[in-house]
């Protein structure tokens, strides 16, 4: 009998040894119904995925802050239903914009504003173990979007919108809560009648840090994007005035997307300025406060016939070059695709040519990433949604991998990871940890009262997909390979399979039913079927 000439290396041990949550892709890992409350969440270094999210209950209270916790196998560490974090946060009946962060040590820290009377920033604290370091949590004064970078000594500074005055006010806290500093810092912009909000916060070499802030300019959402760089101490070091980071104008309640590499930040931003939406990678040197690639940095795509909308960027410690994606729409934007860049991180260069790389056609199916991008061994990583028939709301949400050129790393380009014909909402990709990726979001499955909150792993093979040759034997034999719509074995009497796709995930399992397998709803691509009772794996192709 012929051996195996190539074994199933990385992919299908990693399915044996770290399998899904749940395979089946209609059902994903139900966390808990929050009502109509929204989630937020993080993974950590050791694979845990924290979950907070706001629980609806009656008035007055409206919303209490609850936390769950999931380890690397998807099993729930916090009960059924999660821990009530605060039940104390004045709560009108609507929540805003939350955000979140990670330290080191893998602490989870959530900033929230309580949305009632006096409107209260604060930040919870809950360590690994699923304990809130701070009951009840910190006030951190009245405002909104409380924005956090956890420091390398363990301390976390924190800005806030301010409710009360103009200025970002920013406070360091020290790891039992305590503020650091006499007082909050004032960040003004060029104009300090302007009110200035957070957005993204770094830590830099010497116990610096650089703060990057909208200068808001309507009562809107309209504003420009400043810098800022202070010290550990609460000192202002650019004394002469903030740096204004572009002269294109962003939205100060929007999410962009931020890298540091020692002293440098690189900042991914989309603009909506002068009737078009289009892409752009800013580099900020805070060692001498210069941007070397000029007011707003470089453009994602040159071509001016697309909009270039929700850039991301990820960057790998190390490496030359900054990645960027980007969804692509027609300028009536009726239709949508994704493209992604490589960027040389000392000149700026575009490397996939001045237009920029597809990943996805323009089309009604609105192929379109979802979150945030990030890098696993260097390789681009990202979930997109994908229109169920064309249709508005209910959409699919599938996992892609790329390689260094940018092509797809699979064979089938994507994998499905909720397949539900639902509307999905509060999407949030996780950081890859251990070749695990994991994706938490919302939706209403047939048996659900309301809108729930769900998750999905998926294990990702490290370097390259593995492979094996087809099995060929006086017993079993498959065809027609490739295949189109069923599969046949001869040799093999009925017999229970399992079909994994080759990042190594269960995409279906069932009887064999007269010698035939229907593998007419596979996605074009490689899989590997196991039968019952044998060894070996079968290699095969659908078309």
């Amino acid at each position: 009998m012929k051996k195996l000439s190539t074994f199933l290396f990385i992919a299908f041990a990693a399915c044996m040894t770290n399998a899904q949550w749940n395979p089946n892709t209609d059902q994903n890992l139900l966390v808990t119904s929050p009502g109509n409350g929204s989630s937020f969440s993080a993974t950590s270094n050791d694979g845990k995925t924290y979950i907070g999210f706001w629980k609806q209950v009656g008035a007055p209270q409206n919303f209490e802050l609850w936390l769950q916790v999931l380890d690397q196998n998807g099993d729930k560490l916090l009960g059924t239903d999660g821990i009530l974090l605060s039940n104390q946060l004045p709560m009108s009946s609507s929540t805003v914009f939350e955000k979140t962060a990670v330290d080191a040590a893998g602490n989870f820290y959530i900033g929230v504003t309580g949305t009632g009377t006096g409107t209260p920033a604060y930040v919870f604290k809950i360590n690994p173990q699923g304990t809130s370091v701070w009951p009840n949590g910190i006030n951190v004064g009245a405002g909104y979007l409380p924005t956090i970078l956890p420091l390398s000594n363990n301390d976390i500074v924190v800005g806030i919108l301010s409710t009360t005055q103009t200025a970002m006010l920013v406070q360091r806290y020290n790891a039992s809560g305590q503020p650091v500093w006499a007082a909050p810092i004032n960040i003004v912009s060029d104009d300090p009648t302007k009110q200035t909000s957070p957005a993204d916060f770094f830590e830099l070499p010497n116990n610096e840090i650089a703060l990057l802030f909208h200068k808001k300019v309507s009562t809107q959402t309209l504003s420009y994007l400043f810098a800022q760089k202070i010290d550990f101490n609460g000192n202002i070091l650019w004394s002469d005035g903030p740096l204004q980071v572009t002269t294109k104008s962003l939205a100060y309640n929007s999410k962009y997307s931020g890298v540091v590499d020692g002293s440098t930040v690189y900042y991914g931003y989309s603009t909506g300025q002068g009737n078009r939406f289009d892409g752009y990678l800013q580099r900020i040197n805070f060692s001498d406060g210069t941007k070397p690639w000029g007011a707003d940095g470089v453009d994602f795509d040159t071509n001016q016939t697309n909009f270039e909308k929700n850039m991301r960027i990820a960057f790998s410690a190390g490496s030359p070059y900054i990645w960027g994606v980007c969804n692509y729409t027609t300028t009536s934007q009726g239709m949508g695709g994704e493209y992604i860049q490589k960027f040389d991180k000392n000149t700026g260069s575009r490397l996939f040519t001045d237009n920029a790389k597809q990943v996805f056609p323009i089309t009604a199916d609105f192929m379109m990433h979802s979150g945030d991008l990030f890098l696993t061994d260097g390789k681009p990583y990202f979930v997109v949604e994908k229109r169920i028939n064309t249709a508005l709301l209910p959409t699919t949400l599938n996992a892609v991998l790329l390689n260094d050129n940018g092509d797809f790393a699979w064979t089938q380009q994507y994998i499905p990871m909720a397949t539900f014909n639902a509307s999905k909402s509060y999407i949030t990709p996780l950081r890859p940890v251990n070749n695990q990726a994991v994706v938490v979001f919302h939706e209403k499955k047939t048996n659900d009262a309301n809108s729930v909150i769900y998750a999905q792993n998926l294990v990702l093979p490290a370097a390259s997909l593995g492979t094996i040759d087809n099995v060929k034997t006086k017993t079993v034999a498959l065809y027609p390979n490739p295949a189109t719509d069923v599969i046949h074995l001869d040799g093999v009497n009925d017999s229970n399979f399992m079909i994994y796709n080759a990042a190594g995930q269960l995409v279906k399992s069932g009887e064999i039913q007269k010698g035939e397998i229907a593998v007419q709803e596979l996605v074009k691509g490689q899989y590997i079927l196991k039968l019952k009772g044998q060894e070996k794996a079968i290699k095969f192709i659908k078309k």
